[in-house]
């Protein structure tokens, strides 16, 4: 296991390759029976750009079957924010230099060190030709054993991969290996499913990998009495002879959750906006080019597209993404991001060029869709629709559309002309109470939402604090402070908002915008659009904040009285459902969860729904 980047940037995690790798070989020519498992292979094609000499001294000891690189992933990825598209871009990445370069296909996922497994992962591996899964993170649990280390696990679809626990940062001398088989934290598991276990030695991380003292400590161990009987192996020849030999092992059904490292989900929160951006630009990108591509009848180039995926692949590592590495390289992850989101958007401009005397709206999706559409205002009226400019919070010029249909995959192109004359407004407001197509709701004077009643269904919601409440809390964790977030934070959390400033800034045919401008604490600020919509019961947020406290967290609360014991988040190609209730400890340690771009909470008849765009 070798960090991509953390306690230094990108470009050292080279040289710490090929260090390592070149002292892996050395010590093959001076032990017969060493083998060697390297992830990442990223990390390979560093050494076949600069070290080609030493790849190729690789390429022999894979031919031997002692040196393994084996992962199946481009990096080890954080699995919790990386999007399903990105996941299965990992896998292929992977996949491709292994088969192109040493002539198989891995299958096994290496994942050591990343903060939670997403519980769509056993679909995504299979699909990709991967059968067998290894980690040892959630044995760091905060809160909770897990029950098992030898178990098939299983995803929302149904697929199973074969799954095992295995040990790092360990020595294989005598008390380890019989801590492998004897483990307090296993006792429940392994005596009964399987005799054996997989102990990778070596120093990870920073790289360095098995040193001779390791090596000459496992001859000396590998056959003594009342010590369990050792032998150097590959992982995929161990995955395959444990699943073999296994007994009834259990299936676990689900996420595995890291009860630990919860701040990740949200430190550095630019990084994690620039992730879904560059995914969403480059699937754009992708569908465009391919599609332009078809209807031309040429041939597709996506050499362009290929690098601008590796960047964002590469800072999808699990210590990149989440947060959790120097400055440094956060700073380049911050750059490389910004340039791919950038590129990405000139090359699409590139494609979609169109009349001067049109604004053509494309529909990337696999469904069709009527919201509102927010275009940049050139000044330009546009003929036969339901109109309204504004200025939006970042001082860009907008004009928004309404009432119109955009199919699936397909485009709608708008006329510049005279315009449409101006509609009345479909919004009352008065006395602080807001009347839409949608809902009544009356305002607090913060500007929070202090009640909301659903028209359609004759239901008020708001239920304890108003409506985007902000909430800050002291947030300074017991330990590792850059990763987690303690689990008294939220007896912590209280109302921090005084508004400062408050004005109706757009009514009309399409919507209605309120801007308030808030003092969140003494450092800190922030400006926010509230955009509630004629033919849409949606209401947006638009929020840009000026932060600069430290050791603070800040949520926003929506105190709903749907009452349901779980709510869907979504992640990967569907959702899993976490529990509202706190019941029991394993319940009780999921006070902090990661969703992709919704949150769910519905009622048999009735629900709401919390969406992100980052």
């Amino acid at each position: 296991h070798m960090d991509t980047a953390w306690l230094w940037h990108v470009d050292e995690t080279i040289k710490k390759c090929a260090r390592t790798y070149s002292n892996q070989i050395s010590l093959m020519a001076q032990y017969p029976e060493h083998k060697f498992i390297q992830s990442s292979s990223c990390h390979s094609d560093m050494i076949l750009k600069h070290y080609p000499e030493l790849f190729e001294l690789i390429q022999q000891k894979v031919k031997e079957g002692r040196y393994e690189p084996n992962g199946a992933v481009w990096v080890e990825c954080d699995c919790n924010i990386t999007s399903g598209e990105s996941m299965i871009r990992q896998f292929l990445w992977g996949q491709r230099f292994t088969q192109k370069h040493f002539g198989y296909k891995s299958d096994c996922f290496w994942l050591p060190d990343t903060f939670g497994y997403s519980a769509s992962i056993p679909q995504i591996m299979k699909g990709c030709g991967v059968d067998y899964f290894l980690t040892t993170k959630i044995t760091w649990n905060d809160t909770n054993n897990f029950p098992y280390n030898t178990f098939y696990w299983q995803g929302i679809d149904g697929t199973k991969v074969f799954s095992h626990f295995n040990m790092t940062h360990c020595w294989p001398d005598v008390k380890q290996l019989r801590e492998a088989i004897v483990s307090d934290d296993h006792k429940t598991d392994q005596p009964c499913v399987a005799d054996m276990r997989l102990a990778a030695y070596g120093f990870g991380d920073g790289g360095g990998g098995p040193q001779f003292e390791m090596i000459e400590m496992a001859r000396r161990c590998r056959n003594l009495y009342d010590v369990p009987k050792a032998e150097h192996t590959t992982v995929s020849e161990f995955m395959k002879k444990l699943e073999s030999t296994a007994v009834n092992p259990n299936v676990y059904k689900g996420e595995l959750y890291l009860e630990l490292h919860r701040g990740t989900l949200t430190n550095q929160h630019e990084i994690k906006r620039n992730n879904r951006k560059a995914e969403l630009k480059l699937r754009d990108l992708e569908y465009l080019t391919v599609n332009k591509a078809v209807k031309e009848n040429a041939p597709c180039s996506t050499e362009k597209i290929n690098t601008l995926y590796e960047t964002l692949l590469i800072n999808q590592f699990h210590d990149i993404l989440p947060g959790t590495c120097i400055n440094k390289a956060h700073e380049q992850c911050k750059q490389q991001m910004r340039d791919v989101i950038g590129k990405s958007e000139e090359e699409i401009r590139k494609i979609t060029e169109n009349d001067s005397d049109c604004l053509s709206v494309i529909n990337t999706l696999s469904f069709d869709r009527k919201d509102a559409i927010f275009a940049e205002d050139t000044g330009r009226e546009i003929d036969g629709v339901l109109q309204q400019c504004y200025t939006d919070i970042k001082e860009k010029n907008r004009r928004i559309i309404g009432s119109i249909s955009v199919p699936a995959f397909s485009s709608v192109c708008f006329k510049y002309g005279k315009g449409s004359k101006e509609e009345k407004s479909r919004f009352i407001f008065e006395n602080n109470c807001l009347v839409t197509p949608f809902a009544k709701i009356k305002f607090d004077e913060n500007g929070f939402i202090d009640s909301f009643v659903d028209t359609t269904a004759q239901r008020e919601l708001v239920d304890g604090l108003p409506f985007n409440t902000f909430l800050m809390a002291e947030d300074v964790s017991l330990s590792w402070d850059n990763w987690d977030i303690d689990a008294d934070l939220d007896l912590k959390f209280t109302p921090c908002a005084r508004l400062v400033e408050r004005e109706v800034i757009s009514r009309g045919e399409v919507a209605f915008i309120i801007r308030s401008k808030y003092k969140i604490s003494e450092k800190s600020e922030l400006t926010q659009d509230m955009i509630l919509f004629a033919d849409s019961p949606e209401v947006r947020f638009d929020t840009c904040i000026n932060w600069n406290d430290d050791h603070r967290f800040l949520k926003t609360a929506f105190d709903t009285n749907i009452n349901e014991d779980f709510a869907r988040h979504e992640i990967q190609f569907g959702y899993c459902k976490r529990p509202t209730t706190r019941n029991n400890t394993i319940e009780q340690a999921k006070f902090e969860v990661v969703n992709h771009k919704y949150t769910d909470l519905s009622e048999p008849n009735y629900g709401v729904s919390v969406l992100n765009d980052c």
